[in-house]
């Protein structure tokens, strides 16, 4: 079977993300990526950032901005620009990012009277949103949400160790027998 061109596998992919159900498009969006294959990453993400920015856009994405509380919706009525938008109640505008994405990758080991190791990675959303054109400001900002999507997945993973240590472990450790001494085997 001939293999179809990236042009033809952009679009099939972006078609699978406009039709995403709302709050799911980071799902299909990793799911779609494996379509295209590693060699055409890069050519991937260029492709897909109209498709992005129309579903947040027309799926009415919220985001917050540094400083506030209350969440900015992302729509066309907002819109100054092609990544620009215009938060009405604090009079700011915003560049908004339709694409950045990451991946954490960790690898623990773990030791409480034998080896266990834990091979893990998750893919994440980067985002961050300045009205700034200032690099610095924008890499500190993105330095902030890295950090926080970190946070929260080591939170996960030591809640997960947890549960290991208390329930799991204990159920695949031998029992002592009914001496409640272990048996010396060297005798």
């Amino acid at each position: 079977m001939e293999e179809l061109p990236v042009e033809e596998k952009l679009k099939i992919v972006s078609g699978f993300l406009l039709e995403s159900p709302p709050g799911e498009v980071n799902d299909v969006y990793r799911d779609v990526k494996v379509l295209i294959g590693d060699e055409n990453q890069e050519e991937f993400e260029r492709g897909i950032g109209p498709s992005l920015q129309q579903y947040n856009i027309e799926q009415y994405v919220t985001a917050t901005l540094p400083g506030q509380e209350e969440k900015v919706i992302v729509s066309k009525f907002g819109q100054i620009e092609d990544d620009i938008y215009l938060d009405p109640r604090s009079q700011q505008t915003f560049r908004f990012n339709h694409s950045r994405h990451g991946n954490i990758k960790v690898n623990v080991h773990y030791y409480e009277d034998g080896n266990v190791q834990l091979d893990s990675s998750k893919e994440i959303e980067i985002t961050s949103l300045l009205e700034s054109e200032d690099p610095n400001e924008r890499a500190a900002a993105y330095a902030k949400s890295i950090n926080k999507a970190e946070h929260e997945f080591q939170s996960a993973l030591n809640e997960a160790y947890v549960e290991l240590s208390e329930n799991t472990f204990k159920g695949l450790r031998r029992a002592l027998p009914l001496t409640r001494h272990k048996l010396d085997w060297d005798k």
